[in-house]
């Protein structure tokens, strides 16, 4: 039952995802609903001159591609990742022990709903092993663990069940009890050990193709001539569009007084997932497109400060990246209000302003 709510819910989110990425997919009805905003006329020929440069990668030779240099996706540096040689260590001591169901609710937007387990659903699990064998616990709880982790794409199906054996036979015999208690919990964290390893391996095999001169940056993504936001803003002057999307305090606050600058032509709320993308380890959708008066192009992430984490590192380290490959008239930055993460690139937000108005 979980099992099959998870892959309609996956499902779903895929099918929403490339709905919203599309908008002249749209049925007429949905269409008709939706505001579009349109670039302001004065920055017209912004949007038709400037290509913001995106990562390409050596590919084989062929008909179709005359340079040799295709868009670079995750997927494409995910080959030779393998699980074979991986650890198996992870650290069972901190859980999530609020197991969940999934259901998608047919009214509102339709967005797929969590909620606890109920004990009637706990017990179901509970007598359901409690029938079996001690060999058969074992090999029901590798069975749920591999359905729950095998939708990975970039990961060998056979490696995978491999590598979910090799942890649960490492398990003590205290593991495996709590194990069969806990098994989508359990799950969970296997599941995000994987996808570290992954991203582990994406971000060395990037880094080391850039090195190579196998990966290099392009000038690829136009701006589009109108937006469609689901909520929007219209009160910030020198905005790329007629209304431009919504954003939280913190981004208000940096936007507001970086327009106030007398350098500053125009900017523009990028919309994730919509909008433009640093293609690279990861899929990173910086909150902001600002433009110069002298045509320096920067591109700019705004995280609270409650937000420093791994990925605002991994971030910061992939914007730099695609400053330094892209050329002297584009920059990164990432702003934090107070916190100094010392990283090139992160900057507390008075030290960024400092630096922006002389660009």
């Amino acid at each position: 039952m979980l099992e099959s709510a998870k892959g309609e819910s996956e499902d779903y989110s895929r099918s929403v995802d490339d709905t919203v990425n599309n908008t002249d997919s749209q049925p007429l009805e949905i269409k008709d609903k939706m505001n579009y905003f349109r670039v302001i006329e004065d920055f017209k020929d912004d949007i038709n001159n400037i290509e913001i440069p995106q990562f390409f990668i050596q590919s084989e030779p062929s008909l179709f591609v005359e340079d040799q240099f295709t868009e670079l996706t995750k997927e494409s540096l995910a080959d030779g990742f393998s699980l074979k040689d991986k650890d198996t260590a992870i650290d069972f001591e901190t859980l999530d022990y609020n197991l969940v169901k999934v259901d998608i609710e047919r009214s509102g937007e339709s967005v797929p709903k969590y909620s606890k387990l109920s004990r009637a659903d706990e017990n179901y699990f509970k007598n359901y092993f409690s029938k079996l064998s001690s060999e058969d616990k074992v090999d029901k709880s590798k069975e749920i663990v591999y359905n729950q982790v095998k939708k990975m794409d970039s990961v060998d199906d056979r490696e995978l069940r491999d590598y979910v054996d090799r942890i649960v036979e490492n398990m003590t015999s205290d593991e495996i009890d709590n194990l069969e208690k806990n098994i989508y919990s359990y799950a969970d964290k296997i599941k995000k050990k994987i996808n570290g390893l992954l991203e582990e391996y994406l971000e060395q095999k990037f880094n080391q193709l850039i090195e190579q001169g196998d990966i290099l940056c392009k000038p690829n993504y136009k701006l589009k001539e109108y937006i469609s936001p689901l909520k929007s803003i219209s009160t910030l002057p020198k905005s790329l569009y007629e209304e431009e999307g919504d954003m939280n305090n913190f981004e208000h606050r940096v936007i507001n007084e970086i327009i106030s600058l007398d350098n500053i032509k125009w900017w523009h709320r990028n919309i994730d997932r919509k909008g433009f993308k640093i293609n690279g380890f990861i899929n990173h959708y910086p909150d902001f497109i600002v433009m110069t008066n002298s045509g320096k192009l920067i591109l700019m992430e705004t995280k609270g400060d409650h937000l420093e984490n791994a990925e605002s590192k991994q971030k910061v380290r992939l914007g730099r990246t695609w400053q330094y490959q892209s050329g002297n008239q584009y920059r990164y930055y990432m702003v934090f209000e107070s916190k100094n993460l010392n990283i090139e690139g992160a900057y507390q937000f008075d030290k960024f302003m400092e630096i922006i108005k002389s660009i």
